[in-house]
Order: C-alpha cells, then sequence, then structure tokens
C-alpha cells in the first residue's frame, strides 16, 4: 500500500521536475520578460505599430525576393507575419540572424573544405558511368560538385528487408571489429537492443578498440539523462549528443541530425531507417509492425560515410582540424554497378535528398516505388511527381497504416486526391507502421536511406542516403516492395470518399504550415 502511494505521488514529482518541464518554464520565462517590456512601453505603441507596419512590407519584399528560399517556406512565413504581425515579423529576424545557426554553418563549411581531399574521384569510374548512362553521369557531376561525393564501384552491397535481420548483421560485425567503431544515430533509446550493443561496445573498448558515439540531442528531453554522454565516457566510449536542448530559445534546434550510420573497421558502412531502439526491431510494439530497412556496403565507398560521420563529430569543435587519413582504408575490390553515399545538410541551401529524389522521378522509363512513413512536400516535388504519372510512368507509394503522427498523416491525406486522379497507385501497411525510405526506378535505380518525404529531411535536418546504379541488389529492394505490397490496403477513389471531412479540414489547414511541421 505504501509503495502504490509513493508511486502514485512521485509520478507527477517526476513530471514536475523533469529536464523537459524546468527547460519548458524556462522558455515561459523568456517569453515572459519579452511581453513585459512591451507592457513597460505600451505608451509608445502608436509608433511602434507604425515601425512594425513599416517593417513587415520590407521584411514581405526580402522574402518574396529570397532566391535560395523555397516557395512553401515563403507562403509560410508571409502568413505567419500577415497573421502576427508585430512576433511573425520579430520571429522571422531571430530566425535567420540566431547566432547558433550561423556558428554551425560556418564550422560545417570550413570542414568540408578541409575534407574534400580525403575522398577524391576516381577518374577512371567516373568516365565509366559517363559512358554507361549520360543522365546518372550527370547526376554525380552534381553530387560530387554540390558536396564531393564521388560515385564508387559498388561491393558488396547487401539490402537488408527489415530491421531484425540487420540488427543480426550488425551484432556480428561488432563483435568482429578491431580497429574503431563509430556510431551516429538519431534516437538512442534504452532497452534490450542497446544493452546488448553497449556490452559488446564495453568489451571492445576493452580489448582497444576506438569507439565513438554521436545520438542526436533531442533523446536528453525523455529518452536518456543529460549526463549520459559522461557516463559512457566513464565506460571509456567517446560520446556527443547533438544539439542538446537547453533552457534557451534557439532556431538551431530545428537542425537535428537524422543520419542513421554505423562504421566499423573502415571496412563496413551501413545506413537506412534504423534507429536503437527496441521497436525497430519489433522487440517492442508502438505503431503495429515496424516495417524498416538497411544497407550494408563494403569497399572504397565505406570512406565517404566515414568522413560524414567525423565531420559531425567535429562540428562543435572550434578548430578541430582531425587528420582523417587514420581511419581510411583504400580497398582494390572491383565491384558490379555504382553507388555514391551522400550526406545532406540544412546549412548549405542545397537539398541534395530532394534533388536525387527528383532525378529519379524525372529520368524513369517505366515505373517508380516508393515506401516512406511521411509525404508532407512541397510543391515542386509534388508538381513534379504528378507530371510524372501523366507521362505514363507507373508510380505505387506505400505509407504507414497506423502513422506515429496523426496530424501529419492528416496533411499526406490531402495529397491523396490529386495523385489518385494521376493514376499514382496509393497503398497503407495494414499491420502498421512504415519507416523505410526507399525510392526506386526502373529496378535499375535507387535511393535509400534516411530521407523521409517532408520539409524537416528536405530543409531542415542532417541526413545521409546512398544513390544506386545497375546495383544488382536493387532487385531484391524491389521483390521487398513487392512482397509488402501484398500486405498492404490499396486507396482508391471510392473508398477514400469514406475518410474523415473533419480530418482533412484539418490537414488542409495544417497543410499551410508544413514547412513548420
Amino acid at each position: 500500500m505504501k509503495k502504490s502511494l509513493r508511486d502514485f505521488f512521485s509520478l507527477p514529482f517526476k513530471i514536475l521536475f523533469s529536464r523537459f518541464t524546468i527547460a519548458l518554464l524556462a522558455l515561459f520565462i523568456q517569453l515572459a520578460i519579452l511581453a513585459l517590456l512591451f507592457f513597460l512601453f505600451q505608451r509608445y505603441i502608436i509608433y511602434f505599430i507604425g515601425g512594425i507596419g513599416v517593417l513587415n512590407i520590407l521584411i514581405t519584399i526580402l522574402i518574396i525576393n529570397r532566391n535560395n528560399l523555397n516557395a512553401d517556406f515563403k507562403t509560410s512565413w508571409i502568413i505567419l507575419i500577415l497573421l502576427l504581425p508585430p512576433f511573425g515579423t520579430l520571429f522571422y529576424l531571430f530566425c535567420q540572424n540566431d547566432l547558433g545557426t550561423i556558428i554551425l554553418k560556418n564550422r560545417l563549411k570550413s570542414r568540408q573544405e578541409n575534407n574534400r581531399k580525403y575522398v577524391p574521384q576516381n577518374r577512371e569510374i567516373l568516365e565509366n558511368l559517363k559512358n554507361a548512362n549520360s543522365k546518372e553521369y550527370a547526376h554525380a557531376i552534381y553530387l560530387n560538385n554540390v558536396g564531393h561525393f564521388p560515385v564508387y564501384e559498388a561491393c558488396d552491397f547487401t539490402y537488408f528487408p527489415v530491421g531484425e535481420s540487420w540488427y543480426k548483421d550488425l551484432i556480428t560485425k561488432l563483435k568482429n571489429a578491431k580497429e574503431y567503431i563509430f556510431i551516429e544515430i538519431f534516437i538512442l533509446a534504452k532497452g534490450k537492443m542497446w544493452e546488448n550493443i553497449l556490452e559488446i561496445l564495453e568489451n571492445k573498448v576493452k580489448e582497444g578498440v576506438e569507439v565513438r558515439v554521436i545520438y542526436d540531442g533531442t533523446c536528453s528531453l525523455t529518452l536518456l539523462p543529460r549526463t549520459y554522454p559522461e557516463q559512457l565516457k566513464e565506460k571509456g566510449i567517446k560520446c556527443k549528443a547533438f544539439n542538446p536542448i537547453v533552457p534557451l530559445i534557439k532556431t538551431s534546434y530545428n537542425n537535428r541530425d537524422h543520419r542513421k550510420i554505423v562504421i566499423v573497421d573502415g571496412e563496413y558502412a551501413y545506413t537506412g531507417g534504423c534507429n536503437i531502439a527496441d521497436e525497430y526491431i519489433n522487440q517492442k510494439l508502438r505503431f503495429g509492425h515496424w516495417k524498416d530497412n538497411m544497407v550494408c556496403f563494403t569497399g572504397n565507398a565505406v570512406n565517404s560515410l566515414c568522413l560524414l560521420f567525423l565531420e559531425m563529430w567535429n562540428i562543435d569543435e572550434k578548430n578541430d582540424f582531425e587528420n582523417y587519413s587514420f581511419y581510411k582504408r583504400e580497398h582494390k575490390t572491383k565491384g558490379e554497378g555504382y553507388l555514391i553515399p551522400f550526406g545532406d545538410a540544412p546549412l548549405d541551401n542545397e537539398p541534395i535528398g530532394k534533388e536525387s529524389y527528383l532525378h529519379i522521378l524525372e529520368n524513369a522509363c517505366e515505373k517508380v516505388d516508393i515506401i516512406m512513413p511521411y509525404f508532407v512536400v512541397d510543391g515542386d516535388f509534388f508538381n513534379t511527381i504528378l507530371h510524372t504519372a501523366l507521362k505514363g510512368i507507373q508510380i505505387r507509394l506505400i505509407l504507414p497504416g497506423i502513422p506515429d503522427k496523426k496530424f501529419v498523416n492528416y496533411v499526406a491525406k490531402t495529397f491523396y486526391v490529386d495523385m489518385l486522379r494521376v493514376g499514382i497507385k496509393i497503398y497503407e501497411y495494414t499491420p502498421g507502421f512504415t519507416h523505410a525510405k526507399m525510392m526506386i526506378a526502373d529496378d535499375d535505380k535507387a535511393v535509400i536511406g534516411t530521407i523521409n518525404l517532408d520539409y524537416r529531411s528536405f530543409f531542415l535536418h542532417f541526413e545521409d542516403g546512398v544513390y544506386l546504379y545497375k546495383v544488382s541488389e536493387i532487385q531484391k529492394m524491389s521483390q521487398d516492395f513487392v512482397s509488402t505490397l501484398q500486405k498492404c490496403q490499396e486507396v482508391t477513389l471510392e473508398n477514400f470518399k469514406k475518410y474523415s471531412k473533419i480530418k482533412l479540414l484539418i490537414g488542409r489547414v495544417l497543410r499551410l504550415f508544413g514547412p513548420l511541421l
């Protein structure tokens, strides 16, 4: 009885004094101070409103003429400024001049420029791709020019259709590690999956293997204690939380590290949709069956993802230009097909992930298969996918049957009718949630990685992926897509009429602020 009473009263106590509540309270205090200043100087309100009116006009003109800002973002900002004239304008100015974001951008740029020498493009491979397909060559040139991501011959590329099969392979590779293990992950949660991995990492540290772990700072709100990096360091594991949440108003909180990268000894690289949490291997049911996927590859292409990891590791270091050559490996193996591991950052105004998806849509000849967790896209992407369907290309899109974010799913539904009318086939995964991010065209080209079809992945998050051309494993990816289709319910114009009109209305209103979702 005493224990149950203690548990009853301890829950609200934990909530009241949690890190999230304290951070939220600090933010409210800052907003209250701003409101107090507004109240104290209200006698000057007429001049203030007049000045804000002029500022609104100037800022609106500035937004309209920004060539490097997505059109949908322009619309959302202008609506916000019109609805909340003083605060909308000031918030825009704050977002564009946030010191944390500016520092992050400058550090990333300096590191990228310094690191180009570590992954030079093999001219022979590039020339072979040019002879094989000029359009794929052009996209390879684009990725190399904007992000310095070379094209490689594919070596021992493996596709994992579910998190469980990837996890089993990962455990084997980690146990066999001899030199170093790098893990960069968006979500790191305590549970069976992480406990098993952590035990291996602790043993490897004792064997002299270097271990580094990066996880996104949002984990410190609810999943991990803020001191968790220090706890891992005591075990000999180097650890960082990227951009942790602190009780200060910063727009850089929007820029999350959504990447999922594991590097073992410079010999193996993993990426895809899986985080390190029990639901990703279906040890914990949250939204029905969790459908995800991952890939593993070897060869010189591993160096590109390894470099991405090291850039992120050092992004919060002021002047540390680490010598990455120690972690680089040279492989003489020949492969079949081509692959380009790439990263995408929100600080360079170049949406590499989005452009790679658009390239596949624009150059498809017969069919495009897509599986995603979300569909909240901008007008540019939506017009392209409609245009592709109108050219007679078969497009099949799989989305969750049990969504993890209801309001985001409401927005996705607002795109359905227009897509169905042009012949795009939409399927919803009946057993649960699809977290895989994969697009395949004509069974010979594909993109797989961490990039969702939404504004956050396109413009706000750090992402990574792999572009594939003529890699034999694409056939296995296509087979998995077809197998997943058999577990889906097709959405038609007829059965979509039964969808809630209230939810559709909510989705249409929220779609105005799609870039902010």
